[in-house]
């Protein structure tokens, strides 16, 4: 009987934005007040860590349910799912890409209000180029594939 008889390839793909960004000018302060030298290391910001920490959560979660149900598989990212745990990997995975989405959509409408409010957050740190577009925003995507070869 054939392996595929027993198994599904699937394939979890998620990217989002992380919201870390290296300030240049910061990095040079904290090592000319401390005496360091360049290579000695760098200062980074995390925007609006209120909202990215929350789709991490998510995103952490469907990672987390996706290596526990499968076995990698292929170096084009397939991993092998037990035809068993088919049904319980859709009942865990749409609700987490549900969610995920649900967020996205939440962070998109308050995104312009979130880059004000990190102007009063990071003070004298506050650099408006640091922030993507909206439309640069729209790449997070979550990806579920179910492979049949």
């Amino acid at each position: 009987m054939a392996l595929s008889s027993y198994n599904v390839l699937v394939r979890c793909s998620i990217s989002t934005y992380d919201g870390v960004v290296k300030d240049k000018k910061v990095s040079a302060e904290i090592k000319r007040s401390k005496g360091s030298t360049e290579d000695s290391g760098n200062f980074y910001k995390k925007l609006m860590p209120f909202w990215i920490s929350q789709i991490n959560q998510i995103v952490g979660k469907a990672r987390t349910a996706h290596y526990r149900m499968t076995a990698p598989w292929d170096k084009r990212g397939r991993d092998i799912l037990p035809n068993k745990k088919f049904f319980e990997y859709e009942a865990t995975m749409i609700p987490l890409q549900s969610q995920f989405f649900d967020l996205v959509k939440q962070f998109e409408k308050v995104y312009d209000q979130q880059v004000l409010d990190d102007a009063v957050r990071l003070n004298s740190m506050y650099d408006v180029g640091d922030y993507k577009s909206k439309r640069a925003l729209k790449h997070a995507r979550y990806r579920q594939q179910n492979c049949y070869d």
